[in-house]
């Protein structure tokens, strides 16, 4: 299935579980499908081995 015609573009998708599993998958589909994905994680180390989890380091 080609995810570019699903919609999703300019879309934000809210994702529960997003750490593992179907979560994740579902994560990365809406991803792959160009929706802006705001992950809601169980583990957030987890999603930061993924490289995904934001770090928050203000410029000094």
């Amino acid at each position: 299935m080609d995810t570019n015609d699903l919609g999703f573009a300019g879309k934000v998708a809210l994702v529960a579980g997003a750490s593992k599993g179907i979560g994740a998958a579902t994560a990365r589909a809406f991803a792959q499908a160009g929706a802006s994905v705001v992950l809601l994680p169980r583990s957030q180390a987890a999603v930061e081995a993924w490289g995904l989890w934001p770090k928050l380091n203000p410029p000094s």
